[in-house]
């Protein structure tokens, strides 16, 4: 699936092509994966909101969203191949 379908032509160049699905897994096998990239309204304006998942342990992964920008701040370092 493509996760720029029907977006403005502006927006389609902000999100990487490989960010849906990208993962990582840490050491301890606790995991942080990206399921979904939507536009919302944000901050007087729209933005990249990211859903992704968070698998701590056995329990049940919890799905959190983000600011794109915000996203990129705090966990871009953990997805070097898609922010590059």
């Amino acid at each position: 699936m493509d996760i720029n379908y029907n977006w403005p032509e502006d927006w389609q160049k902000v999100v990487p092509e490989n960010l849906l699905g990208a993962k990582h897994t840490f050491s301890d096998n606790d995991s942080i994966e990206i399921v979904a990239v939507k536009l919302r309204d944000f901050d007087g304006g729209i933005s990249p909101f990211i859903s992704y998942q968070v698998q701590q342990g056995p329990g049940i992964p919890r799905k959190l969203v983000m600011e794109f920008n915000e996203f990129i701040r705090t966990y871009g370092h953990l997805f070097p191949d898609v922010f590059k």
